[in-house]
C-alpha cells in the first residue's frame, strides 16, 4: 500500500509539472541549434537503449525519479563522453552504472569526500544535490569551470533555499547557457554561447 501512494503522488507531481510546462514540449521555442540538439537529442531521447534493461535488473528497487535521472546521465555520458565525473548525490552507485554504460572510459570523484575538493573542481561535470554540506563543492567546481565544463544539479526546486541557490547559479556571470528540468538543472559554461535559460518539459 506504501508502496502505491507513493507512485501515486509521484504521478500527480509529474502531470502537475507537465501541464505548467506543457508549452516547453518538443524543443519548442529553443532558436540555437545546439541547444536544441541536446534538448532533443540528449534530454528527451526516446530511444530505447539495449543498455537501460540490463542497468534496471541490476538495480530492481531504485524509484522511477532515480532511474530518470540515471539515464538522463547515461544519455549525456554517451553524447558527449566527459571523462572526469564528481558524484555527490544520494544515488552514487547507481549513476556510476549507468554513466560507466554510456561512457566506458569514465573515471569518478567521489565527491561526498572533503579531501577530493581539488579533484571535484577539476572534473569535467559534477552531479550534486544543493545541501548545505555539498554547496562547497558546487562552488569549488564553478570557480575552476571550463568552457567544456557541465554542472548537473539535482533538487533545484526542493526548498526555498534550494530555489535561492539555483537562482543564484543561473545568474552569475561565471555560468553560461542553462538548462531547467525540474528535477535538475544543467549548467554549461562555455561563453562563446550567447547565456540564456531554457525552461525544459523533461
Amino acid at each position: 500500500m506504501v508502496n502505491g501512494l507513493s507512485s501515486l503522488r509521484y504521478w500527480f507531481k509529474r502531470s502537475m509539472v507537465f501541464v505548467r510546462r506543457f508549452t516547453h514540449s518538443r524543443g519548442f521555442g529553443i532558436q540555437s541549434p545546439s541547444a536544441y540538439r541536446f534538448d532533443r537529442e540528449v534530454i528527451n531521447a526516446h530511444r530505447p537503449y539495449d543498455a537501460y534493461a540490463a542497468l534496471q535488473l541490476a538495480f530492481p528497487h531504485e524509484g522511477r525519479l532515480t532511474l530518470k535521472l540515471a539515464r538522463l546521465y547515461f544519455r549525456v555520458a554517451h553524447a558527449t563522453q566527459a571523462r572526469q565525473w564528481a558524484l555527490c548525490t544520494h544515488r552514487n552507485d547507481v549513476y556510476r552504472a549507468y554513466i560507466e554504460a554510456g561512457c566506458h572510459a569514465a573515471i569518478f570523484v567521489n565527491g561526498d569526500e572533503e579531501s577530493e575538493l581539488d579533484k571535484v573542481a577539476a572534473s569535467d561535470v559534477l552531479v550534486t544535490t544543493m545541501e548545505d554540506d555539498r554547496w562547497p563543492m558546487c562552488e569549488a567546481f564553478v570557480s575552476s569551470a571550463h568552457e567544456c565544463s557541465m554542472l548537473i544539479i539535482e533538487g533545484i526546486y526542493a526548498s526555498k533555499k534550494t530555489k535561492k541557490r539555483w537562482k543564484k547559479l543561473v545568474n552569475d556571470e561565471r555560468t553560461g547557457v542553462v538548462f531547467d528540468l525540474y528535477d535538475c538543472g544543467i549548467i554549461f559554461f562555455d561563453h562563446t554561447k550567447s547565456k540564456q535559460v531554457y525552461i525544459i518539459n523533461f
